[in-house]
């Protein structure tokens, strides 16, 4: 039988961005959890196998790639500024392909 293996614990931050909009941020790391699919790591793209940071408001949710070092015990300036440069996630139908929604997602907020 083996051990079970230590999983560290995603870490999570909420920020208000300079137009006063509420933000989450947290990290997701593929594999980490027991929950991950051990399917799913094997189509992410290969830019994105180390995780990355999750940002969402209430109209949006946006991804920045790779994890910046530290990111957890930045400052608000800090994540902001991560936030500013994460891409936004575009929202598809379930049978509407990949370039069809590209253009779809809008910045809802500012930060």
């Amino acid at each position: 039988m083996r051990a079970p293996q230590a999983v560290e614990h995603m870490a999570e931050r909420s920020f208000t961005g300079l137009d006063g909009t509420s933000w989450q941020a947290w990290d997701v790391v593929p594999g980490q959890h027991a929950d991950w699919p051990a399917h799913a790591r094997q189509h992410l793209p290969e830019a994105m196998s180390e995780g990355w940071l999750c940002f969402e408001c209430a109209g949006e949710k946006r991804r920045l790639h790779p994890i910046p070092p530290g990111w957890a015990s930045g400052s608000d300036d800090d994540l902001r500024a991560f936030c500013r440069d994460a891409s936004p996630v575009v929202r598809r139908l379930p049978d509407q392909p990949r370039e069809a929604a590209a253009g779809v997602g809008e910045h809802a907020a500012s930060v």
